[in-house]
């Protein structure tokens, strides 16, 4: 019996051993990055034309600023030894802020040009669930740096412009002709657009251990990828080309992780 016991102890003691070196982790924390804006270019034709003068165009673009995206970042893990496994989630809720302009030509005088521009606000919502594999350095004084890739996924709902709403004048002095021409736009019209896609990234951060089983943390994470939609006020106008946003950046974490 006292062999069999010996035996039975011999077998369970790596296992027992790796046991101890199997920890897990929950992380409470926020993340912010730079969502960049865009600026874009349209043309579409306002008179069609005729034998005496060429078709005129109207012109136009919106110029979208950047915004810092602010979230929770909330996350879950499994440690073994200097390898750990990590799942986070976010969501995110902020406001663009663009410019719009419009400029039009006159159907009577072909160089009697009106142009206008009008700032408005559009949203950006959505949420981001990551997965990745990091390892772990320890370097003293309590601090630890490890790095790692992984990937996430993106699902976004992006307001864009979906018409420009403005009121044309056109005024005729009697004996002089055509002498003013105003457009003065009342209103911004917006349309959602939803946008999802994957894509590979990596991540970097220094943690420190002041005491007992939790860690103050702080991490970067690079989320490449860009997508392209058909955007809805270019088509109303006749382009089909879509337009190509910018998802890619750098995300900065911070928080605490609980070890159990």
């Amino acid at each position: 019996m006292k062999i069999a016991r010996i035996v039975l102890a011999a077998l369970l003691s790596p296992l027992a051993a790796a046991a101890s070196d199997l920890k897990l982790e929950l992380t409470v924390g926020a993340s912010v990055r730079s969502q960049p804006g865009y600026s874009y270019d349209y043309s579409r034709k306002v008179n069609p034309g005729n034998t005496t003068y060429p078709p005129e165009y109207g012109r136009g673009f919106d110029r979208v600023s950047a915004a810092s995206l602010y979230a929770p970042d909330l996350g879950l893990g499994v440690s073994w030894k200097n390898l750990t496994l990590r799942v986070s989630a976010s969501s995110f809720r902020e406001r663009f802020r663009g410019t719009y302009a419009l400029v039009v030509p006159s159907m009577y005088v072909y160089d009697l040009i009106a142009s206008d521009r009008r700032e408005a606000e559009a949203g950006i919502s959505g949420s981001t669930l990551a997965a990745y594999l990091t390892y772990t350095v320890l370097v003293g004084g309590g601090f630890r740096v490890y790095a790692g890739a992984g990937a996430h996924f993106l699902r976004t709902k992006l307001e864009v412009m979906d018409d420009i709403v403005y009121m044309e004048t056109v005024d005729r002095v009697p004996g002089v002709g055509f002498t003013n021409h105003r457009i003065e736009i009342s209103d911004i019209a917006f349309a959602e657009m939803s946008l999802s896609f994957a894509g590979a990234s990596g991540a970097a951060g220094i943690e420190y251990v002041p005491a007992g089983n939790y860690r103050i943390f702080v991490e970067g994470r690079t989320r490449p990828g860009r997508a392209e939609i058909p955007h809805p006020y270019y088509q109303k106008v006749g382009s089909v080309t879509p337009i190509e946003l910018d998802f890619s950046g750098l995300v900065v974490c911070f928080g605490i992780r609980f070890t159990i």
